[in-house]
């Protein structure tokens, strides 16, 4: 007897960012053999960028205050955090922030070179409260996987101004895992897998799902040709 494969994948688009991903039918107990395996790769080893770190004038650490900007450092780090931005290349790239005046800031206002893209522009960074108000950034973005932390990126060194920031690279912001019975010939406890994908919009759920099928399917192939070794 050989473990039959599935018949079927469809994909049902939720929005643009989310997508329902349907395979069936599943030899009985593989919807949570495989759909385990691809929920954890979506959400710990796709690629993404973020801000690592960044400085602001005036603000000698993140509990401190700037004059005329209603928010504090820790606030304006926090929505810096949820800038989402696609990278070309590996090289970490900078981005720039000087506005002046009573205002709004928002992601949109900074200066971007042509290697990066931001997707979330509307995103509230901070509030000038006053005509002579002002705030200069400077923040790094760069390429990375899953989680990384500020205490990890402290063994490097760094002038006395910078703030590191808890960088969340993954683009999978969220995967719901469903399995249900389906009928196969005679058999009715074959799984339907039910994957709803969702991402932050620098990668559609498709594309993730697709990276993450490949990087599993690497694994397993370097794992039969390493096996060829002890072949007799």
């Amino acid at each position: 007897m050989t473990i039959p494969f599935p018949q079927k994948l469809s994909r049902e688009k939720i929005d643009k960012n989310i997508e329902r991903i349907i395979i069936e039918p599943l030899y009985p107990a593989y919807g949570y053999t495989l759909g385990n395996s691809l929920r954890r790769v979506l959400l710990s080893s796709i690629p993404g960028a973020a801000i690592v770190e960044f400085k602001i004038v005036g603000l000698a650490h993140e509990f401190s205050t700037i004059p005329g900007v209603l928010e504090d450092g820790l606030i304006i780090m926090q929505n810096l955090k949820k800038l989402r931005f696609r990278l070309q290349g590996v090289d970490p790239q900078k981005i720039f922030l000087k506005a002046k005046g009573e205002k709004e800031i928002k992601g949109k206002d900074f200066q971007i070179p042509s290697q990066l893209e931001l997707v979330n522009p509307e995103t509230h960074i901070a509030t000038l409260t006053s005509p002579n108000s002002k705030l200069e950034i400077e923040a790094i973005v760069e390429k990375g996987v899953g989680y990384l932390s500020r205490e990890e990126r402290q063994k490097k060194e760094k002038d006395i101004e910078t703030i590191l920031i808890d960088a969340v690279f993954s683009p999978v912001q969220r995967v719901a895992l469903r399995v249900e019975n389906v009928r196969f010939e005679k058999r009715t406890d074959f799984d339907r897998l039910i994957l709803e994908i969702e991402t932050d919009n620098t990668i559609s759920p498709w594309d993730a799902f697709c990276q993450a099928c490949e990087i599993l399917k690497g694994h397993f192939e370097w794992i039969l040709e390493k096996g060829k070794e002890y072949e007799v």
